[in-house]
């Protein structure tokens, strides 16, 4: 099996955790998928196995006034376990506080029927918030638009 490197981006929840990922030879960001945060960890030994991880992009949801409150305690706590899993994958932090409203944009931006939109949101809001996240890290990084 050919292992392709990527970029990951983990949006997380207490209930599901969004995934987005970027090929390392494309400037492409693509909401990947949402997976319950109660068997993650069981498809990220999985999923590290099967795929070159270059770094892992985790969104830090930092208070409006740009301090960490206890979401970032939890986040910190979870990604410790993470690491017990893929303690050589690199890890970086991305501020997410206006990674939710950014993707609500852009499910608005799809012109989708009010009941379609919700269950859109339900099935990727996650995904399209580590897209987000991700996004803003790499164009950072890398100075790309």
């Amino acid at each position: 099996m050919e292992y392709q490197s990527i970029w990951v981006g983990l949006d997380y929840g207490e209930k599901i955790i969004g995934l987005a990922k970027s090929r390392s030879d494309i400037c492409l960001v693509f909401p990947y998928k949402n997976i319950p945060t109660c068997s993650f960890l069981e498809f990220w030994k999985k999923y590290v196995q099967e795929n070159n991880i270059i770094g892992l992009v985790v969104g830090l949801p930092l208070d409006l006034d740009g301090n960490e409150g206890k979401s970032v305690e939890k986040v910190k706590k979870f990604i410790v376990k993470l690491q017990t899993v893929s303690p050589f994958i690199d890890i970086f932090w991305e501020d997410e506080r206006f990674s939710s409203s950014l993707s609500e944009k852009l499910l608005l931006e799809k012109n989708l029927c009010k009941n379609k939109r919700e269950e859109y949101r339900k099935k990727k809001l996650h995904a399209i918030s580590a897209y987000c996240i991700l996004r803003q890290f790499l164009e950072k990084k890398f100075e790309f638009k």
